[in-house]
Order: structure tokens, then C-alpha cells, then sequence
């Protein structure tokens, strides 16, 4: 079967007449910065004030734990990816520092925070069972006191960097109005 192959400049031809039928507004920036921003704050919102919370009070701790170490992963990522988003698609400065943070702050949790404080939760659960006592049980052994400093340090540190990604996120309207009025 024999290919025709299109000369290159009808091919480039094609394809500037196809970008010129795309609507401006799908080449701006602006509705995927919005979206990106109004994700990224809700979702951290959501998990950090209603899902979080909420699951912790119904569900038994080990599975409360299991279910925020499937998802906070996931958590992480999207509020890396959509403060990245929001990063591209600003222009000014101090926005873009606002913005930065969310990202070093969603991969910090992501890729050191998040993956230490499931390590020391699962070593955790796993002492608990061969000793046969909960975490907060008096007569606890030195292991499990080692490792609820550990979990405790890696929860606050986790916690830390979800409150400072919380205020950056909350503070970016009233930063936008300064700058802009």
C-alpha cells in the first residue's frame, strides 16, 4: 500500500488554520489558573477541616490510619500538580511565591513527610501486635515509646507544612486585591 506523504508546508498550513478555530479563551491562562486555584484550595480544605477529621472520629485508628496512608499520596500529588498549575499561569511575584510553597510543601509531604510517618505508623501497628497492648496503654515498651516520639514528630511536621500550605492558599485573595487595586 503506498503512503502519500503531504508536502511539510500544506501540513504547517493545516495546522495554523486549525489553531486560529481555537477559542481564545481556551489559550489563556486565566480559567486554568482559577480552576486550578479554587481545586487546590478546596481540596486542601476538604481533607484538611471535614474528611480528615470526620474519618478519624468513625473509624477505628488502625483503619483511619490505613485509609490516610492510601490517601495522602494521592493528596500530596494534587496539591503539588495544582499549585504548580496556579505557579505557571500567574505573573506576578508574590503570587508566585504563595504558589511555590504549595508545591514545596506538597512534595516535601509526598516524598519525605508522608512515606515516614506511614513507615513509623505501620512499625507501629506491627508492635502492637506481638506485644498485645495499644500505643497509649501504660507499661508500654521502650520500643513503642521510641516509636510514638517518632510518629509524633512526623505527624507535627506533616501537619506543619499542611497548615502552612492552608494559610498561603487563604492568603492569595487578599494578596491578588492588594496588588491588583
Amino acid at each position: 500500500m503506498l503512503i502519500r506523504i503531504v508536502p511539510l508546508n500544506y501540513l504547517i498550513l493545516l495546522i495554523t488554520h486549525l489553531l486560529k478555530m481555537i477559542p481564545p479563551i481556551l489559550t489563556s491562562s486565566t480559567p486554568y489558573h482559577l480552576l486550578s486555584y479554587a481545586s487546590v484550595t478546596g481540596l486542601t480544605l476538604w481533607h484538611s477541616f471535614i474528611g480528615g477529621p470526620v474519618a478519624f472520629k468513625v473509624l477505628p485508628r488502625q483503619q483511619f490510619g490505613l485509609l490516610q496512608s492510601k490517601l495522602f499520596p494521592v493528596y500530596f500529588l494534587s496539591q503539588s500538580v495544582l499549585n504548580g498549575i496556579c505557579l505557571l499561569t500567574t505573573s506576578n511575584r508574590k503570587s508566585r511565591q504563595i504558589f511555590l510553597i504549595g508545591v514545596v510543601g506538597g512534595l516535601l509531604n509526598l516524598i519525605v513527610v508522608g512515606p515516614w510517618t506511614s513507615k513509623v505508623m505501620q512499625e507501629r501497628h506491627k508492635v502492637e501486635r506481638e506485644e498485645g497492648k495499644a500505643y497509649n496503654e501504660t507499661g508500654i515498651s521502650d520500643r513503642m515509646k521510641a516509636l510514638n516520639k517518632q510518629f509524633g514528630i512526623a505527624h507535627a511536621c506533616s501537619s506543619l507544612i499542611n497548615m502552612v500550605i492552608v494559610v498561603s492558599l487563604l492568603s492569595y485573595p487578599f494578596i491578588s486585591t492588594l496588588i491588583v487595586g
